[in-house]
C-alpha cells in the first residue's frame, strides 16, 4: 500500500494538468463514499495509480482516470470535461462511462451490451477500464455476498477475456484470480496449495535451471536475461481440465502442465532466439518434447499477437515450458496494448477490437477485421467446420461476412463435416487459416481411410472375409507388423498406395488371411434400426452352433449396418444362417461368407 501511496502524490503533482484534475475530481465527488467507508475519490486515484504502476504516463489517460466516474456518478457533464480538459480526455470518460437510471444498472444483458459497445472499441479506453475493474476486484470484500458474485461473474466471462484479446496477460491473471477468489474460495484454495507445492514452484528448482539457463547464454556469447513467469491458479486449473478432455493429461495433478512456472529467455534479435534454441536444443536433448514446439513468429503470430518461440523439456518434477523471445515481443507477451502505451505508440488502430454477442449473451472480442469465419472457430473449431451461414442480428449473412461492432451472432450448421468449404480460407485470419489447414488435413486422411477400406474389402472377399474390423483380433500382429497403431493406420497406408495391393497380398498370404485357415464366418446385414436386432440374430447363431467373436455396428440415421465375425460354425449352419435371416423381410442385403 506504501508504494500505491507514493504513486498517487507522482500522480497528483505530475503536471498541471493532472493537478487540475486531481482537484477537479476531488471536489466533484465531495461527500461521496464507497462502501467501505472511503471516500469516493480513493478509487479514482487508485485507478490511476494502478495506470501508473503499468508504466502509463500518458497525461490524458491519467486525467482521464481521475475523472472517469465523474461524469456518472455527479452533476459534471461530458461538456463539461471537454472543456475543461479537451476532446481526447472527454473520449475516453465517456467509453467507460456507464448508464445512470438505476433500472438500467442491474446486469442484463442489454445493459452489458450497451456498456461494451460504449466502452471496449478503443484500446486505450478498454486498458483504463481494466484498471478501473482490477481496483473493484481488490477492493471486492466491502460488498455483499451476491455483489461479490456477480462482479467476479462478469469479470470472468467479460473483463479477463478483454484483457486477453488485448495480449494483457498480466492483468488477465490478476482478474481471473481475484475473480477465482471469490466465486469458489475453497476450491481456489485447493488449486493454489496444489500449485504452490508443485516442485516446479520450489525455488531451489527454479535456481537450478535459471542458472543452467543463463550459463548456456554466457558460454555461447550470446547476450540475454532469464525471466520467471508463474501462471494464475485459476487458468492452471481450466487448462488442466481442457488437457484432461483431451486426453493429455492427467485431471488429478499438474506434471503434464508445462507452463505452471515457465521460464523466459530474452535476447536482442530473432536470430539470437534461433541460435539458443539449438543450443538448448543440443543440451536437453532426449528430454526436448518436440510433440510441444511452438513457433509463434511472423505469420503464425497468435491472434491476440503474442509471438516467441517455444519448447517444453519433460523433467521429473514436470514439464517446464521455456520460451525465446526479443525484449520487445516479450513486453508485449506480458502487457499487450499497455507497451505499447507506455512506448509512445500513439496510434492503435490495428488493436482495436469489436465486441460480438453470442445468442445467449456471452461476449466474445476479435479484430475488427474478423469475419463470420473467424467467429465460428472462436466459439468452437468444430462448429467453424459445420458452419452453414450466419444470423447477424437475426438476419442471414454469409460466413465471410465481416460484420460490424456489437453484433449478435449466431452460427447455423447442419451437416456434420470434417473439414469447411476450402474456399473460405481466404475469408479468416491467420490462425483461423491455419485450424482451416490442419482440418483439410484430417479430412484428407479420412478420405485416403476410407478408400483404403474398400480396397482392402476387395482383396478379403475372394479370401472369404468381409473386411479387416470382424477379424481385427486375428490380424493384431500384421497390423503392428506394417508399422501401423490401428486398422485406421493400416487403411491410410493402402489408401494413398504407401502399402501396394501386391504387398498387401503377400502379407496376408503370409500371415494366413484366409477364411479356412481361421476357421471363422463373417457376415453382413442391414435394415431399419429397431430394438432387440442383435440380440435376435445373436440368439439365432448360438442356437446354429456358433459363437460370435466380433461385431462392429455402423449407424445411420434410421438404418444400420451389422457385421459380425462367427467361430465354430459349419459350412451347412452358415447356409442355414443366411436363408432364415434372408426369409425375413426386416432384414437387407443379408451377406454370410
Amino acid at each position: 500500500m506504501e508504494k500505491e501511496k507514493n504513486v498517487d502524490l507522482e500522480i497528483k503533482y505530475a503536471t498541471p494538468l493532472l493537478q487540475k484534475a486531481f482537484r477537479f475530481g476531488e471536489k466533484a465527488h465531495e461527500g461521496q463514499k464507497r462502501k467501505s467507508g472511503e471516500d469516493y475519490f480513493t478509487h479514482c486515484v487508485a485507478t490511476a495509480a494502478i495506470l501508473t504502476s503499468w508504466g502509463i504516463e500518458d497525461e490524458k489517460i491519467l486525467c482521464a482516470a481521475l475523472l472517469h466516474d465523474a461524469v456518472e456518478d455527479t452533476k459534471i457533464t461530458l461538456p463539461d470535461i471537454e472543456n475543461h480538459f479537451g476532446r481526447e480526455v472527454a473520449f475516453l470518460i465517456d467509453g467507460v462511462t456507464k448508464l445512470k437510471s438505476e433500472s438500467e444498472k442491474r446486469e442484463t444483458k442489454k445493459t452489458l451490451k450497451k456498456v461494451l459497445t460504449n466502452s471496449y472499441t478503443d484500446p486505450s479506453v478498454a486498458v483504463l477500464k481494466l484498471a478501473d475493474r482490477l481496483h473493484n476486484m481488490r477492493t471486492l470484500d466491502a460488498l455483499s455476498l451476491q455483489k461479490q458474485f456477480e462482479k467476479s461473474t462478469e469479470v470472468l466471462d467479460v473483463y479477463a477475456r478483454l484483457a486477453e484479446s488485448l495480449g494483457m496477460w498480466e492483468i488477465k491473471n490478476q482478474l481471473e484470480d481475484l475473480a477465482f477468489k471469490y466465486l469458489d474460495p475453497l476450491v481456489y484454495l485447493q488449486i493454489k496449495n496444489e500449485v504452490e507445492g508443485d516442485p516446479r514452484r520450489n525455488p531451489d528448482f527454479i535456481a537450478f535451471l535459471q542458472t543452467n539457463l543463463e550459463r548456456l547464454l554466457t558460454e555461447n556469447g550470446l547476450s540475454g536475461k532469464v525471466e520467471i513467469r508463474k501462471n494464475g491458479y485459476y487458468n492452471l486449473m481450466k487448462k488442466r481440465a481442457r488437457m484432461a478432455l483431451a486426453g493429455k493429461s492427467s485431471p488429478d495433478h499438474f506434471r503434464d502442465i508445462n507452463d505452471l512456472t515457465s521460464f523466459r529467455v530474452i535476447l536482442p534479435d530473432i536470430i539470437s532466439c534461433y541460435a539458443f534454441l539449438g543450443i538448448m536444443h543440443q543440451f536437453f536433448d532426449k528430454a526436448v518434447d518436440f510433440e510441444r514446439f511452438d513457433e509463434f513468429v511472423g505469420a503464425n503470430t497468435r491472434i491476440n499477437k503474442y509471438s516467441a518461440i517455444q519448447s517444453t523439456i519433460n523433467f521429473p518434477a514436470g514439464s517446464v515450458e521455456i520460451a525465446i523471445a526479443t525484449g520487445e515481443m516479450e513486453e508485449f507477451n506480458n502487457w499487450g496494448v499497455v507497451s505499447l502505451i507506455r512506448n509512445g505508440h500513439g496510434d492503435l488502430r490495428n488493436y482495436t477490437l469489436k465486441t460480438v454477442f453470442t445468442p445467449s449473451g456471452h461476449v466474445v472480442f476479435l479484430p475488427k477485421e474478423a469475419t463470420g469465419v473467424d467467429f465460428a472457430y472462436s466459439i468452437n473449431p468444430r462448429l467453424g467446420a459445420d458452419a452453414d451461414y450466419l444470423l447477424v442480428d437475426g438476419e442471414e449473412k454469409p460466413l465471410s461476412t465481416v460484420f460490424p461492432d456489437s453484433s449478435t451472432v449466431e452460427v447455423v450448421f447442419s451437416t456434420h463435416r470434417r473439414a469447411p468449404d476450402k474456399d473460405l480460407r481466404p475469408y479468416a485470419l491467420a490462425q483461423t487459416q491455419k485450424i482451416i489447414q490442419e482440418q483439410m488435413q484430417l479430412k484428407q486422411k479420412d478420405e485416403l481411410i476410407e478408400k483404403g477400406r474398400h480396397v482392402a474389402e476387395e482383396i478379403l472377399s475372394p479370401r472369404g472375409i468381409l473386411d479387416f474390423d470382424v477379424i481385427v483380433d486375428r490380424v493384431r500382429s500384421l497390423v503392428y507388423r506394417l508399422g501401423c497403431q490401428g486398422l485406421d493406420d493400416l487403411y491410410y497406408k493402402i489408401g494413398s498406395k504407401i502399402l501396394s495391393q501386391e504387398e498387401l497380398q503377400k502379407e496376408l498370404d503370409i500371415a494366413g488371411i484366409f477364411k479356412d485357415k481361421l476357421a471363422i464366418t463373417t457376415m453382413q446385414v442391414e435394415g431399419v434400426d429397431r430394438p432387440g436386432i442383435l440380440k435376435e440374430i445373436s440368439q439365432l447363431i448360438e442356437n446354429l452352433g456358433g459363437n460370435v467373436i466380433n461385431i462392429t455396428l455402423l449407424r445411420n440415421k434410421e438404418k444400420y449396418k451389422l457385421r459380425i465375425s462367427i467361430e465354430n460354425l459349419s459350412f451347412k449352419n452358415e447356409i442355414s444362417l443366411k436363408s432364415i435371416l434372408s426369409e425375413k423381410t426386416e432384414f437387407e442385403n443379408v451377406t454370410v461368407v
